[in-house]
C-alpha cells in the first residue's frame, strides 16, 4: 500500500531542494535532458520508485499568478525495475 504521508515528502522535497531525505536515506533531485524537469528515485516499503515534476515553467515565460494557480506543478510517482 502506498504511504501518502512519504508521497506528499517526497514531492515537496523534489520541488524545493535538490535532495530528498527519507528517513536519512538521500536521493539526489536531477533534471531531465529535454524538458529539464525535476526528477529523482527512492525507496518505499522496499520498492523503488521515481518522483517526475510534470509541468515545468511555461514556454510562453507568462508567470502571472493566475497562471501559476492554473498550471501549478504536479508529479507521477511510478515503480521502477519492474
Amino acid at each position: 500500500m502506498l504511504d501518502h504521508a512519504v508521497l506528499q515528502s517526497v514531492a515537496k522535497q523534489l520541488l524545493n531542494n535538490t535532495k530528498i531525505d527519507l528517513d536519512g536515506k538521500i536521493s539526489r533531485v536531477t533534471r531531465t535532458s529535454s524538458q529539464h524537469l525535476r526528477t529523482t528515485t527512492f525507496e518505499m516499503d522496499g520498492r523503488q520508485f521515481q518522483a517526475i515534476e510534470q509541468n515545468a515553467t511555461p514556454a510562453d515565460g507568462d508567470s502571472s499568478p493566475e497562471r501559476a494557480k492554473r498550471s501549478s506543478s504536479s508529479k507521477t510517482f511510478r515503480p521502477t525495475g519492474l
